[in-house]
């Protein structure tokens, strides 16, 4: 190390049960589930994580995902029950909507 040169170190860990970080981005049907440190009311400490809101195919934000270890995307049954959806021909573009979406 020269004269007047300065380094600098940092540490840093992430806490073991950030492990288990899980997003559940969803429609209505996962709005009741909550992450917090009550067993009582939420899945409690040892699953930590969020749930995002998103009703159809669209609303899914993929940097919401960023961060977290698990990521359960429960979405797209919103876009099934659209009333241009009438054979499995259209089922199977909006599969591929949220296949690109993924994708993203």
């Amino acid at each position: 190390v020269s004269h007047g040169t300065r380094y600098s170190l940092t540490f840093r860990t992430v806490h073991h049960l950030n492990r288990a970080s899980t997003i559940v981005i969803g429609d209505s049907n996962t709005c009741s589930f909550k992450f917090g440190e009550d067993p009582k009311r939420s899945f409690g400490k040892y699953l930590p994580g969020k749930q995002v809101y998103a009703p159809l195919i669209s609303d899914i934000e993929p940097t919401d995902a960023c961060g977290y270890m698990n990521v359960a995307i429960l979405c797209g049954v919103n876009n099934i029950k659209q009333t241009d959806i009438k054979t499995p021909a259209d089922i199977k573009k909006v599969f591929k909507c949220f296949v690109n979406k993924i994708n993203d």
